[in-house]
C-alpha cells in the first residue's frame, strides 16, 4: 500500500480573435493511494489499483465541484532489467461538467541508474461532451529509500491551435511491504 500526494502546474497559451492569452497556475493537487495486487515477479504482468481525490483550483462561475474522485487500473511489465511497459485505464469525475471522463495511457520506462528511472507516456482522455484530448509527457522517478519515491514529469496537450503544457510533481510513501 502506498500513500501518494501530487500537484499539477498548468501553462496555457491560447489564441482567440487575434488576441493571445497566456496563463500559468497551480491547477490541482491530489492525494490518494496505490494497492499492488500482484508483484513484479509475476511472469505475465503486475496489477495495481490507484485511487485519488483531486482538488481543483479553477475558479469560474460554472465551476460545480472542487473535488473529484479518480480510479485507475495500472498494468505494468518488466521486459528486462532496464526496460518496462505500462498501461493505465481509468476514470475521473470532471470538475466543470461533472460527467465521468475515461482515459488510458501507454508508457515505456527506462532504468537509468539503480534508483532513477525515466519514462515516456502517451494518453487520451475521452469525454461525452467534447473531443478527445491527447497528451504526451515524460518524466523521472527517483527512489530515495526503499519506501519513499519522488517523481516529476512534464508534457503537452496536443491541440490543433492552442498550447497547453503541464508539470506534475509528487511523492509516494510505501506504508506496508
Amino acid at each position: 500500500m502506498e500513500l501518494r500526494i501530487g500537484s499539477e502546474l498548468l501553462y496555457s497559451h491560447v489564441s482567440q480573435n487575434d488576441q493571445i492569452n497566456s496563463n500559468f497556475k497551480l491547477s490541482q493537487i491530489s492525494i490518494g493511494g496505490k494497492y499492488q495486487f500482484t508483484n513484479k515477479t509475476n511472469p505475465a504482468f503486475s496489477l495495481a489499483v490507484i485511487t485519488n481525490l483531486l482538488y481543483h483550483f479553477k475558479k469560474t462561475s460554472s465551476y460545480k465541484s472542487k473535488i473529484s474522485p479518480e480510479l485507475i487500473l495500472a498494468f505494468d511489465k518488466d521486459l528486462s532489467e532496464t526496460f518496462s511497459i505500462g498501461i493505465n485505464i481509468g476514470s475521473k469525475l470532471g470538475s466543470e461538467d461533472e460527467t465521468f471522463q475515461f482515459f488510458y495511457s501507454v508508457s515505456t520506462g527506462i532504468k537509468l541508474l539503480d534508483r532513477l528511472t525515466s519514462y515516456i507516456e502517451i494518453s487520451e482522455e475521452l469525454n461525452s461532451n467534447a473531443e478527445p484530448i491527447n497528451l504526451v509527457n515524460g518524466g523521472f522517478l527517483l527512489l530515495i529509500t526503499s519506501n519513499f519515491q519522488l517523481d516529476t514529469s512534464t508534457g503537452v496537450q496536443l491541440i490543433k491551435t492552442d498550447s497547453h503544457w503541464f508539470i506534475n510533481t509528487g511523492f509516494s510513501l510505501r506504508l506496508f511491504n
